[in-house]
């Protein structure tokens, strides 16, 4: 439209309340409205968006701009999943308590905690490890970077911000939320074959070492001797042989897409903490 973008000067985030810059030296800030914030208008704006932030120039507001958070196809699919791997998820927010709500129920999350900044992510999930839970966190956002770090699984989205990126334990290299019951599955599986490997390899030794020792020259008598050595290595070579065979069935772990159950409703009476 023939529109050119101002030059913003020191620009900076503000975790948990926005951005701030200079414009012609006067203070530019753009975030979250507060208790004392400037109140929605009446309108299509204030009426209909499910998130505002408030524009303002030298502490003055400006303008309210209203965003409308929408869900992405995956999201639904992925909680049902998380859901039926016994995996618990909860959204932590810094969302008005209107919008977390709203969002939960798209995507079938029951438990919500909402307004809250990243020093609060960060209780809440200390909170939950105190219970002597295991906690992973998704986030994407330079709010979730003390958080992520925090989790015991970190998961970072492949398109948000650098700094979130670099506190994740995981990156997701595509925006689908489907790649984290994947991550899972892979991860499941992995352990699973681990444990495999080695009741396998502490099995075949327990068995074939005290053989190797001599267990069985009062049946055998010591001719048997003369061709332990041979056994010996083939039965090490099929044993690593084994072994490799069982690692290597982690390439049909399923990877196709999750057919999911329709997503829970949140009922109206589930409270939403609001932080």
């Amino acid at each position: 439209r023939g529109i050119a973008p101002a030059s913003i000067e020191r620009f900076r985030a503000l975790p948990g309340e926005g951005v701030e810059g200079f414009w012609n030296g006067r203070r530019v800030t753009l975030g979250r409205i507060g208790p004392e914030g400037f109140p929605a208008p009446d309108g299509p704006v204030g009426a209909t968006a499910r998130s505002e932030a408030i524009l303002s120039i030298e502490g003055r507001p400006k303008a309210l701009l209203g965003f409308e958070d929408r869900l992405r196809p995956s999201v639904a699919s992925a909680i049902a999943e998380l859901r039926s791997m016994g995996i618990a998820t909860v959204m932590v927010t810094g969302d008005r308590e209107e919008v977390a709500r709203t969002i939960a129920r798209e995507a079938g999350i029951t438990e919500v905690y909402a307004g809250v900044k990243p020093a609060g992510k960060v209780e809440i999930l200390r909170a939950f490890q105190s219970r002597g839970e295991a906690v992973g966190f998704l986030g994407d956002g330079i709010n979730d970077a003390a958080v992520l770090t925090a989790a015991d699984v970190g998961i970072a989205i492949g398109a948000g911000t650098d700094v979130a990126q670099e506190a994740g334990k995981i990156v997701l290299l595509r925006s689908r939320w489907t790649e984290v019951p994947l991550a899972l599955r892979i991860a499941r599986s992995t352990v699973r074959k681990v444990r495999q490997n080695l009741v396998w390899a502490l099995g075949y030794n327990a068995v074939l070492l005290p053989i190797a020792a001599g267990l069985l020259v009062p049946w055998l008598g010591f001719g048997i001797y003369s061709v332990l050595p041979i056994l010996g290595a083939a039965a090490m070579a099929l044993s690593s042989t084994l072994v490799l065979l069982n690692s290597l069935s982690l390439r049909w772990v399923r990877l196709h897409p999750w057919i999911p159950s329709p997503p829970v409703d949140l009922p109206a009476e589930t409270p939403v903490r609001a932080v």
